[in-house]
């Protein structure tokens, strides 16, 4: 039998009551005091989308695997590593490549979903850490937790922040016309790695 994944106290909660989102007021709460601490104009405030089946959520935290900034080319330069480690039969410990390559060997894609584009590099380490705090880093291939720079927050709110971000990137995923998403493929031709990138 496969062993419960346990995420935070925070997350499970959302897990065991199915109308957690009926209200959000407590976590847009949190978002807006981190976006006031950071005080950067350029982000726009996001609102709720219809919430989601139960089965929708459990199959979308599932399936993250790593949670990181996405500075620049990073993203693509796991792929790139994944497919050259992938194609040359090598052997790699990084379980972040190794996660890529069994899901091109189960037939499935990377989708690398873009969240925040223009906050500042603090807001963003924050954001990041928050949803790794409320996942926690034993679910995923991050090596460590990241630095959140607010100020004065207990380890609860910053779950609870984390999971009010995973839950608007949920719903942000499956709000096709306003996502920004890649979707990573592979395609195997006499011995070559293409990348089929599907927006």
């Amino acid at each position: 039998m496969a062993e419960r994944t346990v995420y935070s106290s925070e997350l499970e909660k959302t897990l065991r009551n199915t109308s957690w989102n009926s209200d959000l007021t407590s976590y847009k709460q949190l978002e807006e005091r981190l976006i006031e601490e950071f005080s950067n104009s350029e982000v726009e405030r996001r609102g709720d989308r219809t919430s989601r089946p139960e089965v929708q959520w459990k199959t979308f935290l599932s399936a993250i695997f790593y949670v990181g900034q996405g500075k620049k080319t990073r993203p693509l330069d796991h792929i790139r590593e994944a497919a050259k480690i992938w194609q040359n039969n090598y052997y790699t410990t990084n379980e972040k490549i190794n996660s890529i390559i069994r899901s091109w060997e189960n037939g499935a894609s990377i989708i690398y979903l873009c969240m925040y584009p223009k906050v500042i590099p603090e807001e963003a380490f924050s954001r990041e850490a928050a949803m790794i705090s409320a996942l926690t880093v034993n679910n995923l291939t991050n090596q460590i937790n990241s630095t959140f720079y607010g100020i004065g927050w207990s380890q609860k709110s910053k779950e609870k922040l984390g999971v009010y971000l995973l839950h608007q990137a949920m719903n942000l995923f499956f709000d096709q016309e306003k996502c920004q998403f890649l979707e990573i493929k592979t395609i195997s031709r006499n011995g070559n790695i293409v990348f089929e990138v599907v927006n």
